[in-house]
Order: C-alpha cells, then sequence, then structure tokens
C-alpha cells in the first residue's frame, strides 16, 4: 500500500503517471471516491504518462470511453448513474490482453473480476488537499 497526499491537480497527475509505470494490459483500476475528490484528474495522469492524445473528461454522463495509448486501450467505466445496477459479467468483455479497465464508482465489481485490481482511494482533504491510497490486492 502507498499513500501519497496532494495539494494541486497538477501532483495528482504526477501521483498517476509514477502509478502507470506499473500498468500492464489486464489490469484493472478501481477508482473510489467522492464526486470532485480527482479520480478523473489521476485517470488524466495515467494517459498523458501512456501518450494518449484524446481529452480525457468525467464519464458520469456516458458509461463507457476507450482510450487509445502508445502501450494498451483504457477502456474508462464511470458507473456512477448506474447505481451499482450493471451487468459486471459485461466487463469481461473489456478485460484482454490488451486493454486496461479503469472503472470509476466500481461498487462491488472486485468480486466478478477474476482478476486482483489495483484500488485507488481518493479522499478530499481540507484546504484541496487529497490523501490518495493505492493498493494492489492479490
Amino acid at each position: 500500500m502507498n499513500t501519497f497526499k496532494t495539494s494541486s491537480p497538477d501532483e495528482t497527475i504526477d501521483v498517476a503517471k509514477d502509478f502507470a509505470k506499473k500498468l500492464c494490459a489486464g489490469d484493472f483500476i478501481l477508482l473510489n471516491g467522492d464526486i470532485g475528490c480527482g479520480k478523473t484528474t489521476f485517470l488524466r495522469g495515467i494517459l498523458e504518462y501512456l501518450g494518449s492524445k484524446k481529452r480525457v473528461i468525467s464519464s458520469s454522463f456516458v458509461l463507457m470511453r476507450i482510450y487509445e495509448t502508445k502501450s494498451f486501450n483504457i477502456v474508462h467505466l464511470d458507473l456512477y448513474r448506474t447505481s451499482g445496477e450493471f451487468n459486471y459479467l459485461e466487463l469481461l468483455e473489456y478485460a484482454d490482453d490488451r486493454t486496461v479497465v479503469a472503472i470509476e464508482w466500481p461498487y462491488d465489481v472486485s468480486k466478478y473480476i477474476r482478476f486482483k485490481p489495483y484500488v485507488i482511494d481518493i479522499k478530499l482533504l481540507k484546504n484541496d488537499e487529497r490523501r490518495i491510497v493505492i493498493k494492489k490486492y492479490g
């Protein structure tokens, strides 16, 4: 488990870029945190490091976005609007050796995936600071 404290979006992006160095196709990333805590900013850092040219925006109003990178595709799912009512077995369609799946608002998805995910917990603190905890299960 690694814990970081950031005080700006740029610092959050820097933590995400460092984390992105560890990613391999087939990985799952579960992003947890309240609205506005920096989940999409964290993903933006990952995609910047991996060389994606596509602008990263919150997927809250669109269930899924796919980003191409130099190494693999990243499927970004934002399950906020699903209230946990999502057919998680559909995730297996995206889980392959050419893709990383990143899920915001993952609810109980971990019991449906066969891989051990990275779990990123982001907590908004006072003065716009964030605490980012990165765990790898398995």
